[in-house]
């Protein structure tokens, strides 16, 4: 029973019974099989096989519920278990879009496996709004991420600081009126836009270009958007892109303007194809937390891991 629990779940988490069968690494035919013995057993259709995406019957939004709440107890009886060990095993899973866990996680993995090796760790790379729905429902133990959560259900610790820029294309027209402000890829590097004494572009200078935006629900893009209503500009958007790092890519190809931070600038190598502006420090300087659930019973591994990430932050800015 629990094991066809699990393969009608992952029909639910995909809505595709193809995508579903290609994630367990079992048929479609056999796949659908399981399903259908699910839903002899209960009595009623869980799947609704005329929609596309395949969508929840009544009778099936009720089996998943439960299906997640017997999840829950048995990620919780594994925590129990894990702590008894003392360190000697355990398991972790960190979430974190592709910039986090490409630049600020493996610093703190590094340190964290070399002092418990026996712990695992899993890796989890989606979007900001997937990540949290997984944090809450206890499927990760731990969310990366510059986003502000409720500190009344997560807890939060302060990973870094980092500031938040304008990357413009060195062909820019832009930096004929706004070019004495500008800055180099060297110069970011070096810590020099955060100098009091580091003058910050009349943003207007940049109202002609073209801007490489993320999508809504990102913290950079929430703050993209008060920057321009603060300048009373209505950008000329490009394209709608998922990782900052794609649209940092695009505007060294002299396709658009993008924001990106200061944590990926410096970790990127350096190039002239594109300069970098200081923007209003309210709207720029952010954290990076560490996030994980209240009110949940955690491991020794998770506890270890909070008091690394408090004791030892890391300063990119």
């Amino acid at each position: 029973m629990f094991h066809e629990m699990r393969y009608v779940y992952a029909v639910y988490q995909e809505q595709s019974f193809s995508k579903a069968a290609e994630k367990l690494y079992i048929s479609q035919p056999s796949l659908s099989a399981m399903v259908k013995r699910a839903e002899k057993r209960i009595g009623s259709d869980i799947f609704n096989r005329s929609t596309i995406p395949v969508t929840l019957t009544q009778i099936g939004e009720a089996y998943i519920a439960d299906v997640e709440k017997i999840m829950e107890l048995e990620t919780e009886l594994r925590r129990h278990v894990s702590d008894s060990n003392d360190l000697l095993i355990g398991h972790l899973s960190v979430g974190g879009t592709t910039l986090f866990t490409s630049f600020i996680l493996p610093a703190l993995i590094a340190g964290f496996t070399k002092r418990y090796p026996g712990v695992t760790i899993q890796i989890c790379e989606a979007s900001t709004q997937r990540l949290e729905k997984e944090l809450a429902e206890g499927t990760l133990d731990f969310l990366i991420d510059n986003c502000e959560l409720s500190t009344k259900i997560y807890n939060q610790e302060i990973v870094c600081a980092e500031e938040l820029l304008l990357a413009v294309p060195a062909a820019s027209a832009a930096h004929q009126t706004a070019g004495r402000f500008s800055l180099n890829a060297s110069d970011i590097q070096k810590g020099r836009h955060l100098l009091k004494d580091t003058e910050i572009a009349p943003f207007d200078a940049f109202q002609n270009e073209n801007f490489l935006l993320l999508k809504e629900g990102n913290n950079t893009r929430a703050r993209a958007d008060k920057i321009f209503k603060r300048a009373r500009i209505k950008p000329k958007i490009l394209f709608l892109l998922d990782q900052q790092m794609t649209t940092y890519h695009l505007a060294c190809n002299n396709v658009g303007c993008a924001f990106v931070s200061d944590t990926l600038v410096k970790h990127m190598p350096a190039t002239k194809e594109i300069l970098f502006y200081k923007l209003d420090h309210d709207l720029a300087k952010r954290y990076i937390y560490l996030y994980s659930r209240q009110n949940n019973y955690q491991t020794r591994a998770v506890k270890a891991f909070i008091e690394m990430a408090a004791k030892a932050p890391l300063s990119f800015s």
